[in-house]
Order: C-alpha cells, then structure tokens, then sequence
C-alpha cells in the first residue's frame, strides 16, 4: 500500500525514461492521493501503471494519472491484462498519449476493471489502424464497468474517441461521454462497439454504427445530426485533490442523473444535491463525475 495524503502534494514521476508502477502476479497494490506523471512504457503497454499478471489487483483512488506515454504498445496512463483485477476512483487521467491503443487505459485479455467517480480527458490515441479509444480501449474477453465518471476532449486515430470496445463487455451508467475526437474519418467520435446501458448515460453523438444493446429512457443521446452539448467546464481544480470538469448552468447533466447508491462526487462533496428550478429525472443527482453543490 503507498497511501499519499493528497495529488497535489505528491508526485511520482518516470522522468520520462521508465514506467512508474509494474503490479507483479499475486500482487495486491493500493495506490491513493498521488500524481504519477513522466511514464514511459516504451517497448510495452501502460506508461504510468502496467498490471500484468494473474491473480494480481490494482486499487488506484484519489490520484492524478498525467502527461504519460507508451510507445509501440497500448495504455498511455494504464495497461490492464492477463487475468487481473483493476478497480479506479476518485481519480484523473488527463494528458496521457499511446501509439496503438487506449491513450489513457486499456483493458484486455479475461480481465476485470471498474471505474467510478472519475474524469478521463485530453488523452490521445495515435493509432492509425482501425483501432483507437482515445479514452478507453476494451478487448479480449475482459469486463468494464463505468459509472458516475466524465470522458470528454479525448482523440483518437483510430475510431472512438472516447471509448472503444473491440471485444468484451462495457456497461456504463450514470457517465458522460461527449465532447471526444475521432480523426480517422470512421465518424465515431465519442464510442465505437456495443455498449449496456445501466441508465442516466449522456452520450454526445453515438454515430459511427454504436450505441446500446437495450434501450434506456433515462439515457439522453445525440446523433450526428443533433449532437449533444454536455455544457462542460475546463479540466481544472474545482475542490477536492484531482481537476474535474464543473457543470456549467444550463447543463443537460444537471439533476437528470442518479448517484448508483454513491454518496460523494469525484471530489469527495456530496452526491447528490437537489437544484432548485430543475425538474428530476430521478434522485435528483447529476451524470458524471462532478456534482454540482448550488
């Protein structure tokens, strides 16, 4: 356990020159109230964090994932494969680059990953196949599970810039997925593959042949025709020790989510917080990692 008090107070860093975290088989690490920048997975996949082996759990909270690289591999902040367990919350990636796949994470093989209660944004994919997942990349035989997180400014080269799911499974609730970059022409800016919707999703524009594998009334999609506007703020400190994205007033996010049983946003404040002049869809929560307190 490396339990530091704060990710701004904090910093591992690679230097550029090595990745910062290997978790070995058998292996039970808690990683908390860090920034872990400077990662360079070059020759292999996860920049910052490659967790590898089986019978092996990553819990990562509280923590600031940045400016980390992999070079001819995949996961430019994390990497994620072969039978292990990554739980994520709390937490930014931001600013992380891969030359394949996943430019902040990537989750492969038969392995499980849950992500809640986090902002994922700026990270870049430069795959130029049909691949991609600015974001997130998904494949093999592996599960993701996304709630109450933001996925936004994310660029791939490949097709979905925010999320990709190649194979797998990905359910996702309560999440913002707008506002992502998808350069390859393949028209799938924000997802690409078939998702589970849990409900309370925000999704900007679904084009590029994905979508959901049930249809949710509390899900609000766009299209390439209408894109939806999810009414961000810039990645910054909005209270708390990692940057969120702030919902700004007129936000469709805004009292039209529900928190999943959670009781504090990405900042620790509380979830969720009743607006006045806003109908309810449900508990009166907001989609995403951030929770607006007036």
């Amino acid at each position: 356990n490396i339990i530091a008090p704060a990710a701004d107070l904090v910093t591992v860093s690679g230097g550029n020159a090595s990745r910062v975290f290997s978790v070995n088989s058998g292996a039970t690490a808690t990683l908390s109230g860090m920034t872990i920048t400077g990662g360079n997975g070059s020759g292999g996949g996860g920049g910052a964090i490659n967790v590898f082996s089986p019978n092996t759990t990553l819990n990562l909270s509280r923590s600031r994932i940045s400016g980390n690289s992999v070079t001819n591999g995949n996961g430019g902040g994390l990497l994620n494969s072969d039978n292990a367990v990554v739980n994520i919350s709390d937490s930014t990636f931001a600013n992380n680059t891969s030359t394949f796949n996943g430019g902040a994470i990537q989750n492969e093989t038969a392995t499980l990953m849950t992500i809640r209660n986090t902002t994922i944004s700026g990270n870049t994919s430069n795959s130029s196949s049909p691949l991609g997942g600015g974001g997130i990349h998904q494949t093999g035989t592996g599960t993701l599970t996304i709630t109450n997180s933001t996925i936004t400014n994310n660029t791939a080269a490949g097709n979905g810039g925010g999320v990709r799911m190649a194979m797998g499974s990905i359910n996702v609730r309560n999440t913002i997925i707008a506002g992502n970059i998808d350069t390859s022409g393949g028209n799938a800016p924000n997802i690409f593959g078939t998702f589970v919707s849990n409900g309370f999703n925000l999704i900007g524009n679904s084009a590029g042949g994905s979508g959901f594998t049930n249809g949710v009334n509390s899900d609000q999609v766009g299209s390439a025709a209408m894109v939806l506007n999810p009414g961000l703020a810039s990645l910054t400190l909005n209270g708390g020790q990692t940057p969120t994205h702030a919902l700004l007033f007129g936000s469709p996010a805004l009292d039209t989510g529900n928190s999943s049983g959670l009781t504090s946003d990405q900042r620790g404040l509380t979830r969720p917080i009743d607006l006045a002049g806003i109908t309810n869809t449900s508990d009166a929560s907001d989609i995403g990692a951030f929770e607006a307190q007036t």
